[in-house]
């Protein structure tokens, strides 16, 4: 199963206009309610595809259950923790050339409700193959939020893709995930020049930069990899980077060569600003993208070795969610069967070792226990569960 986290999801509203006009008045042609965030956009795009999915994150207040509500309406699995404050609210204006968004911060996260869900996301993992953890951090999660979740997911077995900006990005690097997936704008403010050699220093794993009509450049430990459109679309352009990362967990899951695996995400991206919304994508210009599709370059390829993972052993979640806005549709009741899309394939799983399980169980024990007391030793908070100094920092926009 492929799990997706959104640590500051959003009530999306698209506006369809004619052309935007800067201190204008415009009459909306078209009106576009959406559970929205990019990692609920990345769970929508992989549920349409057919894949097992799994949506994760925070969610608060009328706003947060009516994201619940719409999620359950479209039958992807979900199973949020849930918080005080209220989920935010997005606007995206769209028009016949491009699109122009406003995004409002979102709630503040009390220490506590990070922690809890920590434990949550430890739970998660146990039937995880791989995670994305996508977007901007909301008002009080720590600034190294999505570090603590790649290490979490990695001394589980589980393998991250990564989708985020700003210092949130930054610090995440530090913990290696399999893949990064910033846009040439979010890259160059932590690189300038974008050289290969100083983003192949940010991370041990492999780098994608969305380049917009210019297609993907991957930077890996092997090499450089790169796919173009092989014609130019016009449309929503919103959405493309959340395909393009729905394209990239599942290649990992199935351990898909780069070649391949760019190619396929490229198309995947052109078809969603092929469609007026973001999560959604159209299955014609897919497949047009697909198969003619530009030939990548590659300057080392690379090709995914055989699966020798062992089979799982872990007994079968009874609860695959514990904590609040489950929707109560077979697509989440599904989690306590065999078939269901709670349950996930291990051939993409590293079997973690023991002193990382030790480490892991450690932060979801103080998590579940409602304390701070072990999380203070992994800088998740002071032992009366509230933030510590830089922790305090707001998340970045998306």
């Amino acid at each position: 199963m492929i799990v997706t986290v959104t640590l500051n999801p959003a009530l999306d509203l698209t506006y369809g206009i004619d052309a935007l006009v800067v201190h204008g008045t415009h009459r909306v042609a078209t009106v576009a309610e959406r559970a929205g965030g990019k990692g609920l956009n990345v769970a929508r795009v992989l549920h349409a595809l057919g894949e097992p999915v799994l949506a994760t994150g925070l969610l608060g207040g009328p706003t947060g259950a009516r994201v619940s509500e719409l999620l359950a309406y479209q039958g992807v699995a979900a199973s949020f923790v849930p918080i005080t404050g209220e989920t935010r609210r997005t606007v995206a204006v769209v028009d016949a050339h491009d699109a122009t968004g406003f995004w409002e911060p979102g709630p503040i996260v009390p220490a506590s409700e990070w922690i809890r869900f920590v434990g949550h996301f430890h739970d998660l993992m146990r039937t995880t193959t791989v995670v994305a953890l996508c977007g901007s951090l909301p008002p009080g999660v720590p600034a190294d939020a999505y570090g603590i979740l790649i290490r979490i997911a990695a001394a589980a077995g589980v393998v991250s893709v990564l989708d985020t900006s700003g210092e949130a990005l930054r610090r995440a690097l530090r913990a290696h995930p399999e893949i990064a997936k910033p846009n040439v704008h979010e890259l160059s403010e932590l690189v300038p020049d974008l050289s290969v050699a100083r983003i192949r220093a940010l991370s041990r794993g492999a780098i994608v930069v969305s380049r917009g009509p210019d297609g993907l450049l991957a930077v890996t430990p092997d090499g450089v990899h790169e796919s173009a459109p092989h014609e130019s679309l016009a449309g929503n352009p919103t959405g493309a980077g959340d395909a393009c990362v729905a394209a990239l967990a599942r290649g990992l899951r199935d351990r898909v060569g780069w070649p391949d695996l760019l190619a396929d995400a490229v198309a995947l991206s052109a078809a969603a600003v092929a469609t007026p919304v973001a999560g959604a994508f159209d299955p014609d210009v897919y497949q047009r993208m697909l198969t003619t599709p530009t030939p990548p370059h590659t300057a080392a390829s690379h090709t995914a070795p055989p699966r020798t993972d062992p089979p799982r052993t872990d007994p079968p979640r009874t609860d695959p969610s514990p904590l609040g806005y489950r929707p109560e549709n077979t697509a989440a009741g599904a989690g306590n069967s065999s078939e269901g899309p709670y349950n996930a394939s291990p051939s993409a799983r590293r079997e973690p070792s023991a002193e990382a399980r030790e480490r892991t169980a450690d932060v979801a024990a103080a998590a579940r226990e409602g304390t701070a007391r072990v999380a203070v030793a992994h800088g998740l908070g002071n032992r009366d569960g509230e933030l510590t100094g830089e922790r305090r920092e707001r998340g970045q926009a998306c």
